[in-house]
This record gives C-alpha cells, structure tokens and sequence, in this order.
C-alpha cells in the first residue's frame, strides 16, 4: 500500500511542478477553468501576488489554488513523503516554493528537514541551501504591508475576544465581526482571516468551545506525539488560516490529521 500510495505522489508531483511552469511562463492561469485553474488571470492585477525582479512584475502561479500559500503548503505536505525517501521532488518542491514566494513553507521545510536528519552531518550544509532559498524569497517576495495586516488582525482579536469570550462570535464570523473593531477604531480596515486557526477557532467558538478537547483530553493526550504531520499541522495552523477557511485547506488538514494518526499507530504497534 505504501508504494502504490509514493507512486501515486510522484505523477501528482510532476502536475503541480508542470501547472506552475506553465502558468509562470505565460504570465497568466493559462488554464481558464478549475481544476486546472481556480480563476482566470493574465498578467499582474489587483488581486494577483508578484514577484518583482529587474523593475518588472511576475504574478505568482496560483496552480489550483486560491492562493501561492496553499500552493507552496500542499508541495511541503508532499515533501514530508519525498525527504524520507531522498528523493529529487523534495529540491524541486524547494526551488517552486521559493517562486511561490512563501517564507512560511520555505521555513517548514528547513524545520522538517532539521527534525528528519537532526543527527546527521550533511544537515548543515543543507541549512545553507535553505539560508539562500528563503532570503531569495524575502528579497523578491517579500511585501511589508503583511507584517501591518497580521498586526491588525492580533489586535482586532484580542479586542474581539474580551467582547465574547464565552460563546464567541460563530463559526465563520471573524470578518463579519471586524464592523465592530471598525466602529472602535473610527476608520474601515481591510484584512484577511486571522492567521493563526487556535486563536480564530477560539475566537468564533468562545472557551465553551473548548469543551469538547477537555472531554477528549485522554484521547488527545495520547496522539499528542511530535511527527512530520503534527509538525505541519501547527506550524501552518500558527502561521496562516487556509487549513481553516478554505475547502482545499480543511481537506489538507484533514489528510495530515489521519496520516499523523496512523504514524503513531504504526509506531505504538512496533
């Protein structure tokens, strides 16, 4: 099962690596339609990331994906596969990152890395590798008006938190709730989703929504096991919303959850 499933990674692989050439290339979504495309693009627009490079502008391929995070999270979740297998598709996956543009998945991957071969020699020279992968991201990637929106968005939580704690705003309220910091703070702002799923679940369910992980605590306790899919799971939950607010995020959360599952139960089974 578990070759046929490695099999079934590489061709996967391959069509993500060839989506994000194509659509580099052409400057656009080249493919019009999902699955092949989430939205038509072509060229750099209001709602399109670039890249900026020699006084010129290159939008960031989407792939199938609403945004280059989730594109660059789903190649380090394939990683996690390849790094223990040594294969080539880990430094292709890296090199695409670094076009995408993501210093979160480039700094997942140099933490899976450490976490995989931590006793191994060679790990240092490939500490290098990731060094000049990441500052060639933040240097053609990097945009500080993200910084100022995850500082509004922190300060907009906490202020919208103490107004509910107890039950919280509902699922999938946080931007329909932001009119209230808006009217706080006198002006209108314009941000994403907090980035970070712990303090958004806690701050759409209230601590009533912790229930249900006190009544499983045992159960949690006894998963609660560092793995690559654990390491995933929180680094990007700390870092971003898509494994929250998006379809294709939840389902990636999903995955990583049962395969988390079933390391520690291949290994309790040992």
């Amino acid at each position: 099962i578990k070759k046929n499933f490695h099999k079934f990674l590489i061709p996967l692989n391959i069509f993500l690596i060839l989506v994000f050439l194509l659509q580099y290339i052409s400057k656009s979504s080249f493919f019009p339609y999902f699955p092949f495309g989430f939205f038509k693009y072509k060229g750099v627009t209001y709602n399109i990331d670039y890249l900026s490079f020699l006084g010129s502008k290159y939008p960031i391929p989407l792939g199938m994906f609403p945004h280059p995070n989730v594109f660059a999270a789903y190649l380090s979740f394939l990683n996690i596969f390849f790094l223990r297998k040594k294969n080539l598709f880990f430094f292709l996956n890296l090199i695409t990152i670094s076009f995408l543009a993501s210093l979160s998945a480039l700094l997942f991957n140099f933490l899976l890395f450490i976490f995989i071969y931590k006793e191994n020699k060679k790990a240092k020279l490939a500490s290098i590798f990731f060094l000049i992968l990441f500052f060639l991201s933040y240097f053609f990637g990097f945009k500080e008006v993200s910084l100022i929106e995850r500082t509004i968005q922190y300060k907009s939580f906490v202020f919208l938190f103490l107004k509910r704690p107890l039950f919280g705003w509902g699922f999938g309220n946080y931007l329909i709730s932001l009119p209230v910091y808006e009217n706080y703070l006198g002006r209108v702002i314009k941000i994403q989703p907090l980035h970070n799923i712990f303090l958004l679940y806690l701050l759409e369910f209230g601590l009533l929504g912790l229930l249900p992980f006190i009544i499983l605590k045992r159960k949690i306790l006894y998963y609660f096991k560092v793995t690559p899919f654990l390491l995933f799971i929180f680094f990007f939950g700390l870092s971003d919303h898509f494994l929250y607010t998006l379809n294709q995020g939840f389902i990636l959360l999903l995955i990583a959850f049962i395969c988390h599952k079933l390391t520690i139960r291949t290994y309790a089974n040992k």
